[in-house]
């Protein structure tokens, strides 16, 4: 409870320019999908997996996977008013168009900050400096590497793991090394009696690096980060990912300018799977799910 009290206070701090910002631009935006080159059904099979595991980085306390079961309140700063609010709108319309949890209210406390700025590694020291625990879980000697800047975008995430009485405390070194974690369901191999939420993810992007990339293609890569915690940035799957936007290992091929079909997937997947299961049976339900969506488009 006290690092949830700090986490919520951090982010107040953070996002405490949100009174300031105009309420334009409230329609939601459109969910653009796009398509994927055919492949066999074994071969889909094979894609789905490798894209899983790619866009789902297992959390340092329960090797689980993570997704939002508070409902997510998307706030973007350093942008145009009208950009500003058409990020925020695209990200909660994607949220829900997956399932995951939206907050509609205009008077929601932001838990998913989202920052354009010319100085990310400055930023990046004031958040060090004054809310260390908005970078996620860490050891302290990680702290520098941790808060260095790589561009163009990056992404933090406070998870908190809930045990199986429905005690719910946020990722900690103290709380770890302490055993103060919430205890799952021992002796089981295939449910562990805990899951892991995201409370609070802190998106930094470096507007020096985005100048050639619309609007549009920005929010759906930033709404992918803030769903889901891949695990990583610089990959480029058989199946098509708004993350191979700003990849360098797609070479030529042709990147998404929106959210794909892939992604869009991978996150009802997230969404539905029951995260108390272990891993190997959280993955495997996920790329089930995710084989049947897309053989369905065919």
């Amino acid at each position: 409870m006290r690092l949830i009290m700090a986490v919520t206070a951090a982010l107040l701090t953070l996002g405490a320019a949100r009174a300031d910002e105009p309420t334009t631009a409230k329609e939601k935006p459109q969910i653009l999908v796009t398509g994927r080159r055919a492949l066999d059904e074994k071969s889909l099979r094979a894609a789905t997996r490798e894209f899983g595991k790619s866009h789902g980085s297992p959390a340092v306390v329960t090797g689980q996977l993570a997704r939002w079961r508070s409902p997510i309140c998307p706030l973007t700063r350093g942008l145009a008013p009208g950009f500003n609010a058409f990020g925020s709108a695209r990200v909660r319309a994607i949220a829900a168009s997956v399932g995951a949890p939206v907050d509609e209210s205009e008077q929601c406390t932001p838990n998913a900050e989202i920052i354009f700025t010319t100085e990310p590694q400055k930023l990046l020291e004031d958040v060090v400096s004054h809310h260390e625990i908005l970078l996620g879980f860490h050891w302290i000697s990680q702290t520098k590497k941790v808060a260095t800047f790589h561009p163009p975008i990056q992404a933090w995430y406070v998870t908190a793991t809930r045990g199986r009485s429905g005690q719910e405390t946020v990722d900690d070194q103290i709380e770890y090394v302490y055993g103060t974690t919430p205890p799952g369901t021992p002796g089981s191999h295939f449910v562990t009696g805990r899951s892991t939420s995201i409370v609070h993810v802190l998106v930094v992007a470096d507007t020096s690096k985005l100048n050639d990339f619309t609007i549009g293609s920005i929010s759906d890569y930033v709404a992918m980060l803030l769903l889901a915690q891949p695990q990583t940035l610089n990959g480029c799957t058989e199946l098509p990912s708004i993350l191979d936007l700003l990849s360098s290992e797609c070479g030529a091929r042709q990147r998404p300018e929106a959210i794909s079909a892939s992604d869009s997937a991978y996150l009802r997947a997230l969404y539905a799977v029951d995260l108390e299961l272990t891993l190997p049976l959280e993955r495997s339900a996920i790329y089930d799910h995710m084989t049947r969506e897309l053989e369905g488009q065919r």
